[in-house]
């Protein structure tokens, strides 16, 4: 599976940060994840939109903006597993 993933930062309902801002812009929201207790993780058919809840109302959006056929995610441990 390859796939180009849009994705969108968002707290409150508020957006944040999207994936097409600038480099500056993204790294200045970023350590708003950083230490965050993730919640929950929501993926909604049938594009595999993805939404990973993070304590602090933070959520990321994710969503493929382009791909191929098969898996539309894939998380490992740090031991690769």
């Amino acid at each position: 599976m390859t796939a180009n993933v849009g994705a969108r930062l968002e707290q409150g309902g508020r957006i944040l940060v999207g994936s097409t801002d600038s480099v500056a812009k993204i790294l200045e929201q970023f350590p708003k994840m950083v230490g965050s207790r993730l919640l929950t993780t929501e993926v909604r058919p049938p594009g595999g939109d993805t939404a990973f809840i993070f304590e602090n109302d933070l959520v990321l959006n994710c969503f493929p903006a382009q791909s191929h056929e098969g898996a539309a995610w894939v998380v490992r441990t740090d031991d690769g597993n």
